[in-house]
Protein backbone atom coordinates (compact mmCIF):
# COMPACT_ATOMS: atom_id res chain seq x y z
CA UNK A 1 0.00 0.00 0.00
CA UNK A 2 1.49 3.18 -0.98
CA UNK A 3 1.59 6.41 1.39
CA UNK A 4 -0.03 9.66 0.37
CA UNK A 5 3.19 11.85 -0.48
CA UNK A 6 1.07 14.95 -1.40
CA UNK A 7 -2.29 16.86 -1.42
CA UNK A 8 -3.63 19.03 -3.85
CA UNK A 9 -7.05 20.89 -4.84
CA UNK A 10 -8.79 19.50 -7.51
CA UNK A 11 -9.11 22.81 -9.43
CA UNK A 12 -5.18 23.38 -8.72
CA UNK A 13 -4.28 20.13 -10.32
CA UNK A 14 -6.82 20.19 -13.32
CA UNK A 15 -5.77 23.52 -14.32
CA UNK A 16 -2.03 22.08 -14.22
CA UNK A 17 -3.30 18.93 -16.53
CA UNK A 18 -4.85 21.37 -19.11
CA UNK A 19 -1.69 23.70 -19.54
CA UNK A 20 0.35 20.91 -19.90
CA UNK A 21 -1.92 19.31 -22.91
CA UNK A 22 -2.98 23.07 -24.17
CA UNK A 23 -6.42 22.79 -23.23
CA UNK A 24 -7.95 26.25 -22.36
CA UNK A 25 -9.30 26.71 -18.22
CA UNK A 26 -10.95 29.15 -16.42
CA UNK A 27 -12.22 28.91 -12.55
CA UNK A 28 -15.54 30.69 -11.47
CA UNK A 29 -17.50 30.77 -9.07
CA UNK A 30 -15.93 27.07 -7.75
CA UNK A 31 -16.74 26.25 -11.80
CA UNK A 32 -13.59 25.27 -13.87
CA UNK A 33 -14.33 25.32 -17.31
CA UNK A 34 -12.32 23.63 -19.99
CA UNK A 35 -12.34 23.34 -23.64
CA UNK A 36 -10.35 22.91 -26.78
CA UNK A 37 -10.89 24.06 -30.70
CA UNK A 38 -11.66 21.03 -32.47
CA UNK A 39 -9.66 22.34 -35.47
CA UNK A 40 -6.48 22.11 -33.33
CA UNK A 41 -7.23 18.96 -31.93
CA UNK A 42 -8.67 16.82 -34.59
CA UNK A 43 -8.32 13.43 -33.28
CA UNK A 44 -9.95 14.37 -29.97
CA UNK A 45 -13.54 13.75 -29.31
CA UNK A 46 -16.51 15.63 -28.46
CA UNK A 47 -17.38 17.02 -26.23
CA UNK A 48 -15.06 20.30 -27.07
CA UNK A 49 -15.74 21.88 -23.94
CA UNK A 50 -17.11 21.02 -20.29
CA UNK A 51 -17.72 22.40 -16.91
CA UNK A 52 -16.53 20.60 -13.78
CA UNK A 53 -17.67 21.79 -10.33
CA UNK A 54 -14.36 21.34 -8.36
CA UNK A 55 -15.25 23.14 -4.96
CA UNK A 56 -17.43 22.36 -2.21
CA UNK A 57 -19.96 25.00 -2.84
CA UNK A 58 -20.33 24.51 -6.63
CA UNK A 59 -20.58 20.61 -6.15
CA UNK A 60 -23.87 21.49 -4.00
CA UNK A 61 -25.16 23.67 -5.81
CA UNK A 62 -24.43 21.32 -9.37
CA UNK A 63 -26.75 22.37 -12.30
CA UNK A 64 -27.31 19.72 -15.10
CA UNK A 65 -24.35 21.27 -17.51
CA UNK A 66 -21.72 20.45 -14.68
CA UNK A 67 -20.29 17.56 -14.47
CA UNK A 68 -18.88 16.14 -11.39
CA UNK A 69 -15.40 15.71 -10.39
CA UNK A 70 -14.75 12.26 -11.33
CA UNK A 71 -16.18 12.64 -14.76
CA UNK A 72 -14.33 16.18 -15.48
CA UNK A 73 -11.19 14.52 -15.02
CA UNK A 74 -11.28 11.04 -16.78
CA UNK A 75 -12.13 13.82 -19.89
CA UNK A 76 -9.27 15.58 -19.31
CA UNK A 77 -7.33 11.97 -18.93
CA UNK A 78 -8.63 10.35 -22.23
CA UNK A 79 -6.95 14.05 -24.12
CA UNK A 80 -4.06 13.42 -22.24
CA UNK A 81 -3.58 10.21 -23.47
CA UNK A 82 -4.50 11.21 -26.92
CA UNK A 83 -1.48 13.95 -26.83
CA UNK A 84 1.17 12.01 -25.61
CA UNK A 85 0.31 8.95 -23.00
CA UNK A 86 0.71 11.10 -19.85
CA UNK A 87 1.06 14.79 -18.32
CA UNK A 88 4.90 16.09 -18.80
CA UNK A 89 6.25 18.13 -16.00
CA UNK A 90 9.44 19.27 -14.14
CA UNK A 91 10.33 20.21 -10.42
CA UNK A 92 9.27 24.11 -11.02
CA UNK A 93 12.90 25.49 -9.27
CA UNK A 94 15.00 22.85 -11.50
CA UNK A 95 17.67 24.46 -13.55
CA UNK A 96 16.96 22.71 -16.85
CA UNK A 97 20.27 24.27 -18.38
CA UNK A 98 23.90 24.26 -17.91
CA UNK A 99 24.28 28.25 -17.97
CA UNK A 100 21.85 28.26 -14.65
CA UNK A 101 24.03 26.56 -12.54
CA UNK A 102 27.60 27.00 -14.11
CA UNK A 103 28.22 30.74 -12.47
CA UNK A 104 27.12 29.61 -9.23
CA UNK A 105 29.91 26.68 -9.27
CA UNK A 106 32.18 28.65 -10.73
CA UNK A 107 31.56 31.13 -7.95
CA UNK A 108 32.59 28.75 -5.24
CA UNK A 109 36.77 28.96 -6.11
CA UNK A 110 39.33 30.88 -5.71
CA UNK A 111 41.62 30.13 -8.15
CA UNK A 112 45.40 32.65 -7.72
CA UNK A 113 46.69 34.30 -11.41
CA UNK A 114 44.51 31.67 -13.05
CA UNK A 115 40.69 30.79 -14.19
CA UNK A 116 38.15 28.57 -14.35
CA UNK A 117 36.23 27.26 -17.00
CA UNK A 118 33.99 24.13 -17.63
CA UNK A 119 35.79 21.44 -20.05
CA UNK A 120 31.90 19.75 -20.48
CA UNK A 121 28.56 18.73 -19.19
CA UNK A 122 25.90 16.25 -19.83
CA UNK A 123 22.35 16.64 -18.52
CA UNK A 124 20.13 13.55 -18.65
CA UNK A 125 16.66 13.32 -17.47
CA UNK A 126 15.85 10.70 -15.04
CA UNK A 127 11.63 9.80 -15.12
CA UNK A 128 9.58 9.53 -12.04
CA UNK A 129 6.01 8.81 -12.05
CA UNK A 130 3.44 11.00 -10.10
CA UNK A 131 0.13 8.51 -9.84
CA UNK A 132 -3.00 11.12 -8.87
CA UNK A 133 -6.01 9.97 -7.27
CA UNK A 134 -9.18 11.20 -6.69
CA UNK A 135 -9.46 12.62 -2.60
CA UNK A 136 -11.32 9.21 -0.95
CA UNK A 137 -12.84 11.97 2.02
CA UNK A 138 -13.10 15.00 -0.21
CA UNK A 139 -13.74 15.30 -4.17
CA UNK A 140 -12.38 18.32 -4.05
CA UNK A 141 -9.00 17.29 -3.70
CA UNK A 142 -6.71 14.90 -5.25
CA UNK A 143 -3.88 12.90 -3.77
CA UNK A 144 -0.85 12.45 -5.41
CA UNK A 145 1.76 9.44 -5.33
CA UNK A 146 5.13 9.26 -6.54
CA UNK A 147 7.15 6.28 -8.15
CA UNK A 148 10.08 5.52 -10.07
CA UNK A 149 10.47 4.37 -13.16
CA UNK A 150 10.83 1.20 -11.87
CA UNK A 151 7.55 1.20 -9.98
CA UNK A 152 9.19 1.81 -6.78
CA UNK A 153 8.00 4.43 -4.10
CA UNK A 154 10.20 7.21 -3.82
CA UNK A 155 11.55 8.28 -0.16
CA UNK A 156 10.63 11.11 1.36
CA UNK A 157 14.57 12.34 1.55
CA UNK A 158 14.11 12.05 -2.70
CA UNK A 159 10.52 13.46 -2.75
CA UNK A 160 12.33 16.74 -0.85
CA UNK A 161 15.42 16.78 -2.61
CA UNK A 162 14.20 17.24 -5.63
CA UNK A 163 11.32 19.08 -5.06
CA UNK A 164 9.07 16.69 -7.14
CA UNK A 165 5.50 18.01 -4.83
CA UNK A 166 6.30 21.27 -6.71
CA UNK A 167 6.18 20.89 -10.83
CA UNK A 168 5.09 22.68 -13.68
CA UNK A 169 4.63 22.02 -17.36
CA UNK A 170 7.13 21.58 -19.44
CA UNK A 171 6.39 24.82 -21.68
CA UNK A 172 9.77 24.94 -24.38
CA UNK A 173 11.49 22.29 -22.08
CA UNK A 174 11.59 18.58 -23.91
CA UNK A 175 9.69 15.68 -21.91
CA UNK A 176 11.71 13.29 -20.25
CA UNK A 177 10.67 10.68 -22.49
CA UNK A 178 9.42 9.69 -25.67
CA UNK A 179 5.82 8.02 -25.54
CA UNK A 180 6.64 4.60 -26.42
CA UNK A 181 9.21 4.74 -23.17
CA UNK A 182 6.46 6.58 -21.32
CA UNK A 183 3.99 3.85 -21.69
CA UNK A 184 6.19 0.88 -20.50
CA UNK A 185 7.20 3.31 -17.43
CA UNK A 186 3.10 3.25 -16.73
CA UNK A 187 2.90 -0.21 -17.65
CA UNK A 188 5.61 -0.73 -14.87
CA UNK A 189 3.37 1.47 -12.65
CA UNK A 190 0.34 -0.15 -12.63
CA UNK A 191 1.39 -2.72 -10.35
CA UNK A 192 1.72 0.31 -7.57
CA UNK A 193 -2.33 0.95 -8.02
CA UNK A 194 -2.84 -1.09 -4.61
CA UNK A 195 -5.28 1.59 -3.29
CA UNK A 196 -8.56 -0.04 -4.73
CA UNK A 197 -10.57 2.38 -2.79
CA UNK A 198 -9.64 5.18 -4.54
CA UNK A 199 -10.37 6.70 -7.88
CA UNK A 200 -7.12 7.07 -10.42
CA UNK A 201 -7.29 10.24 -12.43
CA UNK A 202 -3.92 11.27 -13.82
CA UNK A 203 -0.28 10.22 -14.38
CA UNK A 204 2.38 12.59 -15.04
CA UNK A 205 5.49 11.97 -15.68
CA UNK A 206 8.06 14.43 -14.34
CA UNK A 207 11.74 15.07 -15.67
CA UNK A 208 13.99 15.29 -12.78
CA UNK A 209 17.61 16.49 -14.71
CA UNK A 210 21.27 15.01 -13.92
CA UNK A 211 24.44 16.29 -14.77
CA UNK A 212 27.49 14.68 -15.17
CA UNK A 213 30.24 17.43 -15.82
CA UNK A 214 33.64 18.58 -15.21
CA UNK A 215 35.49 21.58 -14.22
CA UNK A 216 38.90 22.60 -15.40
CA UNK A 217 41.27 25.34 -13.14
CA UNK A 218 44.18 26.68 -16.13
CA UNK A 219 47.14 28.18 -14.45
CA UNK A 220 49.86 29.46 -16.51
CA UNK A 221 49.93 26.45 -19.31
CA UNK A 222 49.18 23.87 -16.45
CA UNK A 223 45.74 22.50 -15.99
CA UNK A 224 43.83 20.42 -13.79
CA UNK A 225 40.31 18.66 -13.98
CA UNK A 226 37.48 18.47 -11.12
CA UNK A 227 34.65 16.24 -12.00
CA UNK A 228 31.16 17.22 -10.53
CA UNK A 229 27.80 14.97 -10.91
CA UNK A 230 24.29 15.10 -8.97
CA UNK A 231 20.62 16.64 -9.75
CA UNK A 232 20.64 19.84 -10.66
CA UNK A 233 18.19 20.46 -8.65
CA UNK A 234 20.52 20.47 -5.72
CA UNK A 235 23.98 20.16 -6.94
CA UNK A 236 26.69 22.11 -4.87
CA UNK A 237 30.09 21.99 -6.15
CA UNK A 238 32.60 20.01 -5.02
CA UNK A 239 36.15 20.25 -3.64
CA UNK A 240 39.12 20.78 -5.52
CA UNK A 241 41.42 17.75 -4.23
CA UNK A 242 44.60 18.00 -3.90
CA UNK A 243 46.94 14.37 -4.71
CA UNK A 244 50.09 16.03 -3.82
CA UNK A 245 49.03 17.23 -0.02
CA UNK A 246 45.55 15.23 0.26
CA UNK A 247 43.90 18.84 0.86
CA UNK A 248 40.74 19.28 0.19
CA UNK A 249 39.85 23.14 -0.69
CA UNK A 250 38.10 25.39 -3.20
CA UNK A 251 41.50 27.92 -3.30
CA UNK A 252 43.80 26.18 -5.81
CA UNK A 253 47.00 28.46 -7.07
CA UNK A 254 50.37 26.78 -8.78
CA UNK A 255 53.86 26.40 -6.93
CA UNK A 256 57.39 27.09 -8.86
CA UNK A 257 57.19 23.49 -10.84
CA UNK A 258 54.33 24.42 -12.21
CA UNK A 259 51.45 21.82 -10.61
CA UNK A 260 48.33 23.17 -9.38
CA UNK A 261 47.50 22.71 -5.77
CA UNK A 262 46.17 23.47 -2.75
CA UNK A 263 46.75 27.02 -2.07
CA UNK A 264 46.89 26.11 2.05
CA UNK A 265 49.18 23.72 1.08
CA UNK A 266 52.06 25.86 -0.14
CA UNK A 267 54.58 27.56 1.76
CA UNK A 268 58.20 29.26 0.40
CA UNK A 269 61.40 27.76 0.16
CA UNK A 270 64.07 29.89 2.80
CA UNK A 271 66.84 28.87 0.43
CA UNK A 272 65.26 29.63 -3.06
CA UNK A 273 62.43 31.65 -2.15
CA UNK A 274 60.14 29.48 -4.43
CA UNK A 275 56.72 28.18 -3.90
CA UNK A 276 56.76 24.52 -2.94
CA UNK A 277 54.46 21.88 -1.41
CA UNK A 278 54.28 22.05 2.68
CA UNK A 279 54.44 18.69 3.09
CA UNK A 280 57.90 18.31 0.25
CA UNK A 281 59.84 20.77 2.42
CA UNK A 282 62.94 19.61 4.85
CA UNK A 283 64.14 21.11 7.82
CA UNK A 284 68.19 21.43 7.06
CA UNK A 285 69.61 19.53 9.89
CA UNK A 286 72.85 22.32 9.53
CA UNK A 287 71.46 25.33 9.04
CA UNK A 288 67.96 25.15 10.21
CA UNK A 289 66.35 26.41 7.51
CA UNK A 290 62.87 24.88 5.96
CA UNK A 291 64.13 24.28 2.59
CA UNK A 292 62.88 22.11 -0.75
CA UNK A 293 63.22 19.06 -0.35
CA UNK A 294 64.49 18.90 -3.95
CA UNK A 295 67.66 20.70 -2.62
CA UNK A 296 68.67 18.30 0.33
CA UNK A 297 69.93 14.58 0.82
CA UNK A 298 70.15 12.49 3.48
CA UNK A 299 73.43 12.54 5.60
CA UNK A 300 74.70 8.74 5.41
CA UNK A 301 76.16 9.54 8.82
CA UNK A 302 73.72 11.10 10.96
CA UNK A 303 70.25 10.36 8.48
CA UNK A 304 69.42 13.52 8.60
CA UNK A 305 68.69 15.81 5.67
CA UNK A 306 70.79 18.95 4.76
CA UNK A 307 71.39 20.94 1.93
CA UNK A 308 73.78 19.67 -0.39
CA UNK A 309 76.05 22.57 -0.10
CA UNK A 310 75.84 21.58 3.63
CA UNK A 311 78.16 18.93 3.12
CA UNK A 312 81.69 18.03 3.74
CA UNK A 313 84.19 15.46 2.93
CA UNK A 314 85.77 13.01 5.96
CA UNK A 315 88.87 13.62 6.39
CA UNK A 316 89.15 10.24 7.18
CA UNK A 317 86.89 7.73 5.39
CA UNK A 318 86.40 10.45 2.76
CA UNK A 319 82.89 10.10 2.19
CA UNK A 320 80.24 13.32 2.07
CA UNK A 321 78.81 14.15 5.23
CA UNK A 322 76.76 16.97 6.31
CA UNK A 323 78.88 19.68 8.30
CA UNK A 324 76.59 19.12 11.76
CA UNK A 325 77.93 15.33 11.36
CA UNK A 326 81.84 16.67 11.41
CA UNK A 327 83.80 16.60 14.49
CA UNK A 328 87.05 18.45 13.33
CA UNK A 329 86.46 17.00 9.69
CA UNK A 330 85.55 13.59 10.93
CA UNK A 331 82.45 11.80 10.42
CA UNK A 332 80.49 10.36 13.44
CA UNK A 333 81.26 6.86 11.67
CA UNK A 334 84.72 7.14 11.99
CA UNK A 335 84.49 8.37 15.38
CA UNK A 336 82.31 5.36 16.35
CA UNK A 337 84.80 2.39 14.72
CA UNK A 338 85.04 -0.71 17.00
CA UNK A 339 87.80 -3.28 16.77
CA UNK A 340 86.58 -6.86 16.10
CA UNK A 341 88.40 -9.25 17.44
CA UNK A 342 89.79 -12.09 15.53
CA UNK A 343 87.23 -14.71 16.09
CA UNK A 344 84.38 -11.98 15.64
CA UNK A 345 81.68 -13.70 12.55
CA UNK A 346 81.99 -10.03 11.23
CA UNK A 347 85.32 -10.41 11.01
CA UNK A 348 85.35 -13.83 9.16
CA UNK A 349 82.46 -12.91 6.89
CA UNK A 350 84.66 -9.90 5.48
CA UNK A 351 87.99 -12.16 5.25
CA UNK A 352 85.81 -14.90 3.32
CA UNK A 353 84.52 -11.84 0.58
CA UNK A 354 87.29 -9.92 0.85
CA UNK A 355 90.19 -12.87 1.05
CA UNK A 356 93.42 -10.26 0.49
CA UNK A 357 92.31 -8.86 3.95
CA UNK A 358 93.24 -11.67 5.54
CA UNK A 359 96.80 -10.71 6.48
CA UNK A 360 96.01 -7.63 8.77
CA UNK A 361 96.33 -7.95 12.17
CA UNK A 362 93.51 -5.57 13.12
CA UNK A 363 90.17 -4.51 11.98
CA UNK A 364 87.85 -2.26 12.94
CA UNK A 365 84.36 -1.30 11.54
CA UNK A 366 81.10 0.75 12.06
CA UNK A 367 77.69 0.81 10.81
CA UNK A 368 75.11 3.73 10.27
CA UNK A 369 71.94 4.13 8.57
CA UNK A 370 72.95 1.78 5.96
CA UNK A 371 76.43 2.91 5.21
CA UNK A 372 79.30 -0.16 6.72
CA UNK A 373 82.59 1.44 7.19
CA UNK A 374 85.62 -0.93 7.65
CA UNK A 375 89.25 -0.89 8.46
CA UNK A 376 91.79 -3.05 7.82
CA UNK A 377 95.05 -2.39 9.74
CA UNK A 378 98.84 -4.09 8.98
CA UNK A 379 102.00 -2.71 10.04
CA UNK A 380 102.53 -0.53 7.08
CA UNK A 381 99.35 0.14 4.77
CA UNK A 382 95.70 0.14 6.16
CA UNK A 383 92.61 -0.36 3.12
CA UNK A 384 89.17 1.67 4.10
CA UNK A 385 86.37 -0.57 2.51
CA UNK A 386 82.71 1.04 2.55
CA UNK A 387 79.74 -0.62 1.68
CA UNK A 388 76.06 -0.65 1.96
CA UNK A 389 74.71 -2.19 4.68
CA UNK A 390 72.27 -4.15 3.00
CA UNK A 391 73.95 -6.43 0.18
CA UNK A 392 77.42 -5.38 0.99
CA UNK A 393 77.48 -3.24 -2.35
CA UNK A 394 81.36 -1.56 -2.72
CA UNK A 395 80.72 2.15 -2.65
CA UNK A 396 84.20 3.03 -1.94
CA UNK A 397 87.72 1.65 -1.52
CA UNK A 398 90.77 3.81 0.11
CA UNK A 399 94.39 3.11 0.81
CA UNK A 400 96.84 5.07 3.17
CA UNK A 401 100.59 4.34 5.12
CA UNK A 402 100.85 4.28 8.51
CA UNK A 403 102.10 7.23 8.79
CA UNK A 404 100.02 9.55 6.63
CA UNK A 405 96.81 10.81 7.65
CA UNK A 406 94.79 11.20 4.43
CA UNK A 407 92.95 8.29 2.58
CA UNK A 408 94.27 8.09 -1.30
CA UNK A 409 90.95 6.86 -3.23
CA UNK A 410 91.50 3.58 -5.06
CA UNK A 411 90.06 3.26 -9.01
CA UNK A 412 87.42 1.32 -9.02
CA UNK A 413 89.27 -0.77 -11.65
CA UNK A 414 91.59 -1.81 -9.37
CA UNK A 415 89.34 -3.02 -6.01
CA UNK A 416 89.15 -6.54 -7.29
CA UNK A 417 92.95 -6.66 -7.50
CA UNK A 418 93.35 -5.21 -4.02
CA UNK A 419 90.71 -6.99 -2.02
CA UNK A 420 91.32 -10.34 -3.66
CA UNK A 421 88.31 -10.99 -5.24
CA UNK A 422 88.40 -10.76 -8.58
Amino acid sequence: MLACAHRESLASFLQFAAKAIGIESQLKGGVLELAFEAAEHPGWPKPYHVSVAVEAQALEKRTRRQIDPAAGAAWLWERALLAGAAIGARPAKQPDAVHEFSDRMFQAYQVDAGQIHLAGCHLTDVPFVRLTFLGKDDPTEVEHFFLTAEGLPVSPELLEELRLADVRTLGDHPPACGRRATESILQRAETSLASRDLRFIAATLIGAKWADGSLQFDIADQSAPLEFSGWTTTLSPPPFHCDASGFDTFHVAAIDDGRIVAAEAIATCEESGKKVLACEMETCCVTGKKVDGALTAACPVTGDPALATEFAECSDCLQKASKKGLVRGVCGLCRSMERLPSGDPRRLRLTKQYPALAKFRQFRQAESDGVSRLEAIGSWRRILVVTEQEGDKLLAVATRSRFSSRWQQVPKADWPALLGNR
